[in-house]
């Protein structure tokens, strides 16, 4: 081949190289994330309140808005994996890796406490993997997350070629796992009101979360469909939201009786709606601001750090601030959301770290 045409040909490769645009990061859905993260926070800082306490009233309020964030992660893995262009065999071996991952970071931290708990001298415990699972007792009791993804990922593959193949069917299939969602929440809620079954007696509150299939499967597969929806308006958002917090308010107090675990909401109607209207708005307008989307940007790549450590500093704070104001619900979720995404920042700025912790 003459060298002027291979000249040229590197000339067009090179042209080619530099006008290329390179798919712009989603600053909405980084943002939808790190609000999922901090209301994650939320339940676990806000939840100790007593309503006989006008005082105690807001974090009341903040812990049962909270039951949107785990509904609100889900979403957004469906939203970023459901649709991937990938063949069946290509969505196998994605799907291994990530699978392998998850699987990995559950082990290190979990028995790289236990190690540590054999060396201080209290025992190793080969079952505390089940504790997590079935129980959700323990310091990473919150990882019962990460093995629901790993059963949602099992599934992915086939999920995702019925999506691109068929997307009617795959509406269809969501609608209907909706469906049995609120079936279920009629079910638990007709125990509770009319039959006097205790809320953690219920059928619901038996099945460990991680198991949950009716409920995390439904929010994923939504994931992928609200994505090209249009987003809602703002005045739907606020209305939807007031009317999941005013029925919330009053299926706690009259019925539940103050039960303290606002999981049992996760399959509710307004619960399910206000997930969908923020995520659609969010994921589709993005943010205007300069200054904002730099400050998204710096915390993204921190989030499913702050999920993992954020318990870890509960107890180290109440040891350290028992003082009722420093344990004041909103307080606490301010210093230790603050503290995580600081330290999270910091450990994400270590490639090797950032590498482990990226799922």
């Amino acid at each position: 081949m003459p060298k002027q045409i291979k000249l040229l040909y590197f000339a067009i490769y090179y042209t080619k190289l530099l006008t290329a645009t390179k798919k712009e990061r989603n600053i909405g859905l980084d943002l939808i994330k790190i609000i999922a993260c901090v209301l994650v926070i939320a339940l676990h800082t806000c939840s100790n309140y007593d309503l006989t306490k006008i005082s105690d009233w807001p974090n009341f309020v903040v812990y049962n808005f909270a039951a949107i964030a785990i509904p609100t992660f889900f979403v957004v893995n469906g939203a970023l994996l459901i649709g991937k262009d990938l063949t069946t065999t290509e969505s196998l071996k994605y799907i291994w890796k990530k699978i392998l991952k998850t699987a990995f970071i559950c082990i290190v931290f979990i028995y790289g406490y236990e190690l540590i708990q054999q060396i201080s001298g209290n025992g190793f415990r080969m079952n505390a993997i089940s504790d997590v699972i079935i129980r959700q007792k323990g310091p990473f009791f919150h990882f019962w997350f990460f093995i629901s993804l790993i059963i949602i990922y099992i599934a992915y593959p086939l999920l995702n070629y019925i999506y691109r193949k068929n997307k009617k069917l795959f509406i269809t299939f969501t609608l209907a796992l909706i469906g049995l969602q609120l079936a279920m929440d009629l079910y638990t809620l007709h125990h509770v009101a009319f039959l006097n079954v205790q809320c953690q007696n219920t059928l619901l509150m038996k099945i460990p979360q991680s198991l949950r299939i009716f409920t995390y499967f439904p929010y994923f597969m939504l994931g992928g469909i609200l994505k090209e929806m249009k987003p809602v308006s703002k005045k739907w958002i606020f209305t939807g939201i007031t009317a999941m917090l005013i029925y919330i308010l009053c299926i706690d107090r009259l019925i539940y009786h103050h039960d303290g675990t606002c999981e049992i909401f996760y399959n509710n109607i307004l619960v399910i709606a206000v997930v969908a209207m923020l995520f659609t708005n969010f994921y589709h307008t993005g943010i205007a601001k300069k200054n904002s989307r730099e400050l998204v940007s710096t915390l993204a790549p921190s989030i499913m750090i702050v999920y993992i450590l954020h318990p870890l500093l509960i107890k180290p704070y109440d040891n350290l601030f028992p003082n009722p104001i420093m344990q004041y619900g909103i307080v606490k979720l301010a210093v230790i959301a603050a503290v995580t995404f600081a330290a999270a920042y910091w450990i994400s700025k270590v490639k090797i770290l950032r590498k482990f912790f990226k799922l």
